[in-house]
């Protein structure tokens, strides 16, 4: 699971910079690939503390 979850984590964040190339940092396709990226960045932070219990 961490390592699919990574492998998101990655292609969303690469999504994101490609994304404020073309469409500059405030747009609201950057905004709304952020909020994505940081979803599942909490969702791995989630699992990280499942795992340390």
């Amino acid at each position: 699971m961490d390592d699919r979850l990574m492998k998101k984590i990655e292609k969303k964040r690469k999504e994101m910079l490609e994304l404020s190339k073309t469409h500059g940092m405030g747009s609201e396709e950057v905004l709304f690939c952020s909020k994505e990226l940081d979803s599942l960045i909490t969702e791995y932070q989630r699992l990280i503390q499942h795992k340390k219990k």
